[in-house]
């Protein structure tokens, strides 16, 4: 009995000590959540809010996080990775929890029509379940301006055009082209693309 018991206890532990429970304890609000396909996998998205507090809460999710640590990519543990995207004005951001079985799918550029730029690894791809949403991560060792430039004349090349220049290479970059949107944030060791395509 005594051993089934602390089983349970251990199972307990292991499943409440997640991402969520740890994102929710630092203050973050949970906006949304979704069915999604990761590197080609069935997955789950999780949109959570930060008003204040985005800096601090990060570095707590750096340091509990079992995998690598980038900028704004963090690996969680071997089926979750948590994207952080910083507010413009005052101490709030976004971050964006990822799980699945991304390690069981092919890392790949996710877009025909754009080729991928040169200086960074894109590691996963993440698709919406109605598909008109898109988004693909990656990691690099460069300066953020100079990969975030090259992304951006790649873009350019394919036709998309700046609607909202980023006030830093750290900040987000809004990108049209005819009715799609693209958001571009270049970190000092990581990027994120998000694409979303009309009704």
């Amino acid at each position: 009995m005594l051993c089934i018991t602390l089983c349970v206890a251990a199972v307990f532990v292991r499943r409440t000590n997640t991402a969520a429970t740890q994102i929710e304890s630092l203050g973050g609000e949970r906006v949304s959540a979704e069915e999604i396909r990761v590197n080609g996998k069935t997955g789950q998205m999780d949109l959570y809010r930060f008003d204040r507090s985005y800096s601090r809460a990060w570095e707590s999710l750096a340091a509990a996080a079992s995998g690598d640590s980038h900028s704004s990519l963090l690996t969680w543990d071997a089926e979750t990775r948590i994207l952080g995207l910083p507010s413009e004005h005052a101490h709030g951001g976004l971050v964006i929890v990822i799980s699945g079985e991304q390690n069981k799918g092919a890392a790949s550029w996710p877009w025909n029509d754009i080729t991928p730029p040169f200086g960074a690894t894109w590691g996963f791809s993440v698709e919406m379940r109605q598909g008109r949403t898109s988004m693909v991560t990656g990691t690099h060792h460069g300066n953020p301006e100079v990969i975030k430039a090259q992304v951006l004349s790649r873009l350019a090349s394919a036709g998309w055009r700046t609607a909202s220049p980023a006030a830093s290479a750290t900040t987000l970059t809004l990108l049209t082209r005819r009715n799609e949107v693209m958001l571009v944030g270049a970190f000092p060791d990581s990027i994120i693309l998000l694409r979303q395509k009309p009704r």
